[in-house]
């Protein structure tokens, strides 16, 4: 069982990261949006994010701010000072890091921890500003639901798993800092089912007392209490995805080597900003079952010097040798005002984007694309605003599309290998 303490005044939406967490695995990255108070939050879970939560007061004053774990790294505690909302909030790791957000001194002090165990996944409430957060722990390392084996009894701790556990290939290593790697094949148990979370009840403790009034801004705070929160739900009997990725294996030599990073993000986030993540809906899926993506077509609609939006296609190749698959999306905002337009570009079997840059303010004004052979392939767009080049690393390949929409294109990244 998990043991949750908590903070600050629970209003408005709330947001419970428990499904992705048995999904995908415990936090490993915040990317937080911040100004004189904590405004909204974005939570990474094994490589994959809930996509932007923020509150009503984001504006053009807010500061983006990101604080990513390196391999072995763990959140272990959160401390901060809340009332009617999050005055500030810091975030500590198990290498001795930390991460500060939001400078108001109103409301009162918490700290959440729970000695000996770490951060597994998070939940939280945003109203105006972000105003409460719960933090799940377990003990130290990844905790995996169980696979198709019943749960030991209470009290029962299972053996270690035995050293064949990868099969006889050697344990994998962990990824380097700022890396997810694509699922692992489904043998990593050698066919195995995975064992389940370690049971019974778990030590906790409340760190001080309840709080009362704001003394900044109005409003009553909450105190922080510990609760018992039972074994997680874990996906669907027969998916792996939360073992570390193998050795490679000579029958498909591609699977455990790919790499998928994403850029920091151009644009803005507004309150009314819908978000898109193609990685998670549509390319992360196919490359966890053994496709190879690749973007084959783009056209970028854009009117009145902005850019009002994106259609793509996307080619996926299988390892094994087979016949591609594709699958289209298309991303428009609403706007209907001034004449539209769009640009486009098919990009052949060789080619690939390495380099997106343009121009971006409170929306994005123009988006460019480069190819690997240096091309500039496709412009579309005003020139205001300022430039921003989403700076991918030399000799990587964007394989997904990722950001907000609503009337134009908010904000946008990408995803690469």
């Amino acid at each position: 069982m998990l043991k949750y303490l908590e903070a600050g005044s629970k209003q408005g939406n709330t947001y419970d990261d428990n499904g992705l967490f048995a999904k995908a695995g415990p936090v490993n990255g915040i990317r937080v949006w911040h100004s004189q108070f904590v405004e909204g939050i974005e939570v990474l879970y094994g490589g994959q994010t809930t996509g932007p939560r923020l509150g009503k007061m984001v504006g053009s004053a807010t500061k983006m701010s990101d604080f990513f774990l390196s391999p072995g790294e763990e959140f272990m505690r959160i401390d901060g000072r809340s009332g009617a909302w999050m005055d500030q909030i810091t975030f500590y790791t198990t290498y001795g890091r930390n991460m500060t957000f939001g400078l108001s001194a109103g409301g009162f002090p918490f700290s959440l921890q729970v000695p000996g165990y770490t951060i597994k996944y998070l939940q939280y409430a945003i109203d105006q500003y972000f105003g409460y957060v719960a933090a799940y722990f377990g003990p130290p390392g990844s905790m995996m639901p169980t696979y198709g084996m019943a749960p030991a009894p209470t009290g029962v701790i299972r053996a270690p798993a035995p050293p064949d556990v990868y099969c006889g290939r050697p344990a994998p290593q962990p990824a380097p800092p700022g890396v997810i790697y694509a699922p692992a094949p489904p043998d990593v148990y050698c066919g195995r089912p995975q064992p389940g979370p370690m049971p019974g009840q778990m030590p906790g403790q409340v760190v001080g007392g309840p709080h009362g009034g704001h003394g900044g801004h109005g409003g009553h705070g909450y105190g922080h209490h510990e609760h018992e929160h039972g074994p997680m739900p874990g996906p669907m009997p027969g998916m792996s995805v939360f073992a570390p990725p193998p050795a490679p294996m000579p029958s498909a030599p591609m699977q455990a080597q790919l790499q998928v990073s994403y850029t920091q993000l151009a644009g803005q986030v507004h309150p009314e900003s819908k978000p898109f993540n193609d990685y998670n809906d549509i390319v992360g899926p196919m490359l966890a079952s053994g496709f190879i993506p690749s973007i084959e077509k783009v056209k970028v609609f854009h009117h009145d010097g902005l850019v009002q939006g994106f259609a793509a296609k996307y080619r996926f190749t299988p390892q094994l040798g087979g016949e591609p698959q594709h699958k289209k999306v298309k991303h428009l905002g609403t706007s209907k005002s001034g004449s539209s337009h769009h640009s486009k570009r098919k990009f052949k079997h060789d080619e690939y984007i390495s380099g997106v840059m343009g121009h971006n303010g409170a929306v994005i004004d123009k988006l460019e694309f480069v190819s690997n052979n240096g091309e500039l392939a496709l412009t579309a767009g005003g020139s205001g605003g300022g430039p921003f080049n989403l700076q991918i690393p030399a000799g990587k390949k964007v394989i997904a599309f990722a950001g907000g929409i609503n009337s134009h294109l908010d904000n946008f990244y990408v995803y690469f290998i």
